[in-house]
C-alpha cells in the first residue's frame, strides 16, 4: 500500500511539472510590464553583427551613417532596416524566463537549442557587446527560445528579430542611391555625348545655369531633377567598380551626371552603361560614391535627356522687394525718367517727394515675379524703348560690397509686336519674349505711380494682378 502511494505521489508530481512547463512555454503575455529581454538604447548602438549559418553581416555606424561590411564589401546600409532591428531589439519582451537554477548544466541548453546556435545577433554600444542567441521554436506560435551569451538563463521571445537575422545579406544594402538631400548639393554637371555638357551652380541668390550659357535656373525643376538623381532606386548590385568598366558599357566623362556635395572634397558621379539582357527594363550604372556597379530602372537614364532650356527659369524677374531701395524707369523714346525711392514712411516719387502708391509698387513686383517668358532667343534685342532698374543702398561698407548704390537688376523692353514684347535682362545672354501688357505697366509717367486722391475710386490696398502669360 505504501509503495502504491509512493508511485501515485510521484506521478502527480511529474504531471504537475509537465503542466507547469507546458503553461510556461505557452504563456502569451509578458512576465511583467518591465519584462524586456535586452537593456538596449538604440542611439548608443555603434555596431550590429548578424549571424545565420555561414553568413555574417556587420553593420557599423560611422559618423552617424550606417555602413554594411560583408566579406570584402563596404557599402551604405539600409537605414530603414537598421531602425527596424533596433526598434525590435529595444522593445523585445521576455514572455517567460527559465532561470539558470533550473538548468543543471550547459549541456541541458541543447534542449532549447541555445547552447551553440547558428543564429545570433550582437549589439555593441558603449560597453561590452551583448549577443542574443536564438534557439528552437517554443510551443506558442511565433515564439522561440533565446539566451544572452554569458548566462544560462533561457528566455521565450517573439521570433521577429530572428527572422531579420535570416534575411539575405544584400537586403541590408541601402536600396536608394544616396541619402543626400537636394539642399546638400552645391553644383552638378550633366554630360551626354563627348563635348555636350550642361552645368549648374548654386550661390546666395539661388540656382544658375553656368554652361553652356549663363542664366537663372528654375528652382522647382532643379529640385525635381536632384530628387530623381539622389534617390534613384537600386534594382540590384552587380559588383564593385574596381575592374574594367568597359564590359558594362561605362566610360568616364560621357553619359554621366556628376555632383558636388557640401562637406566632400571630390564630386560624385553616376555613369550609365548597357541595358543588361538578363534584366530588361533596367540599366547598368556606376556610382562612385559607393564604388559599385548597380542595376537602375531604365528610366533613370532620362536624367541625361535634359538641355539648358529644361532648367531655365521662365519667371521673368523674381525680386525680393525688401532688398530694393529705389527704382529707376527710363523711356528712351520720349526722354522721360522717373525715380521712386523708399522712405521711412513708404515709397515716394523722387523730385516731387509725393507719396507713391504702395499698391502700384506691389503690383510691379508681383507681375515681374509671376509673368512667364514665352520664348528665349540667342539674339540680342535690337531696340531699347524702355528700361527699369532696381537698386539697393548701403550706408556703410561691408565685406561683400562698398557703401552707396548697388544694382540689383535691370530689364530693358523693345517695341510691342503681335501681343509680345522683346526684353533683355542684364547678365543674361540673348533676349526673351513676354506678353506686351508689361510694356504699359513700366511707365516713366508719374501718374500711374501716384497715391490715389480722395476723389478717385481706387484704393491703395495692394491687389496683385499679374497679366496672363
Amino acid at each position: 500500500m505504501n509503495r502504491f502511494l509512493t508511485v501515485f505521489t510521484l506521478c502527480l508530481a511529474a504531471g504537475a511539472v509537465a503542466t507547469a512547463i507546458s503553461l510556461r512555454a505557452c504563456r502569451s503575455k509578458p512576465v511583467s510590464q518591465e519584462g524586456l529581454a535586452l537593456d538596449l538604447m538604440p542611439s548608443e548602438v555603434r555596431k550590429i553583427t548578424l549571424h545565420s549559418g555561414t553568413q555574417q553581416v556587420d553593420l557599423q555606424r560611422e559618423g552617424g551613417v550606417w555602413q554594411l561590411q560583408l566579406d570584402k564589401t563596404h557599402d551604405a546600409a539600409n537605414p530603414t532596416l537598421i531602425a527596424k532591428i533596433l526598434e525590435l531589439a529595444s522593445q523585445l519582451i521576455a514572455y517567460d524566463h527559465i532561470p539558470s537554477s533550473e538548468i543543471p548544466n550547459s549541456k541541458a541548453l541543447n534542449h532549447y537549442g541555445v547552447r551553440s546556435p547558428k543564429r545570433w545577433i550582437e549589439f555593441t554600444a558603449n560597453s561590452e557587446p551583448v549577443r542574443l542567441l536564438f534557439g528552437k521554436d517554443a510551443a506558442f506560435d511565433g515564439r522561440l527560445y533565446a539566451r544572452i551569451s554569458g548566462t544560462r538563463d533561457v528566455l521565450v521571445i517573439d521570433d521577429a528579430l530572428a527572422q531579420m537575422v535570416e534575411q539575405e545579406a544584400d537586403s541590408f544594402r541601402d536600396s536608394v542611391l544616396t541619402r543626400y538631400d537636394p539642399e546638400q548639393v552645391d553644383s552638378f554637371v550633366i554630360r551626354g555625348q563627348r563635348g555636350m555638357e550642361t552645368a549648374l551652380e548654386r550661390d546666395v541668390s539661388g540656382w544658375k545655369i553656368v554652361k553652356p550659357l549663363s542664366a537663372p535656373a528654375d528652382p522647382e525643376v532643379v529640385q525635381k531633377f536632384l530628387i530623381s538623381l539622389l534617390h534613384a532606386p537600386l534594382e540590384g548590385v552587380v559588383g564593385n567598380s574596381s575592374g574594367d568598366l568597359g564590359v558594362f558599357g561605362i566610360e568616364e566623362g560621357v553619359f554621366e551626371v556628376s555632383f558636388h556635395v557640401e562637406g566632400r572634397e571630390l564630386p560624385l558621379a553616376l555613369r550609365f552603361g548597357y541595358t543588361p539582357g538578363t534584366h530588361p527594363g533596367t540599366i547598368l550604372a556606376q556610382f562612385t560614391g559607393r564604388n559599385l556597379i548597380a542595376r537602375l530602372p531604365a528610366q533613370a537614364r532620362e536624367l541625361l535627356n535634359v538641355t539648358p532650356e529644361t532648367f531655365r527659369d521662365r519667371r521673368l524677374l523674381p525680386i525680393n522687394p525688401d532688398i530694393v531701395d529705389f527704382i529707376r524707369i527710363a523711356d528712351h523714346a520720349t526722354g522721360k525718367n522717373l525715380e521712386i525711392r523708399r522712405s521711412s514712411d513708404g515709397w515716394i516719387l523722387a523730385g516731387s517727394g509725393a507719396p507713391a502708391s504702395a499698391a502700384a509698387i506691389h503690383r510691379l513686383f508681383d507681375t515681374l515675379a509671376t509673368l512667364r517668358v514665352s520664348e528665349f532667343s540667342p539674339q540680342e534685342s535690337a531696340d531699347a524703348v524702355r528700361s527699369i532698374e532696381f537698386f539697393s543702398y548701403l550706408s556703410e561698407n561691408t565685406p561683400e560690397a562698398t557703401a552707396g548704390e548697388s544694382p540689383v537688376a535691370k530689364l530693358t523692353l523693345g517695341k510691342p509686336r503681335e501681343g509680345q514684347v522683346e526684353a533683355k535682362l542684364d547678365n543674361t545672354p540673348g533676349s526673351l519674349k513676354v506678353p506686351d501688357s508689361l510694356f504699359a505697366l513700366i511707365s516713366a509717367d508719374p501718374d500711374p505711380w501716384q497715391l490715389p486722391t480722395e476723389n478717385t475710386e481706387a484704393t491703395d490696398n495692394p491687389q496683385p494682378s499679374a497679366p496672363a502669360p
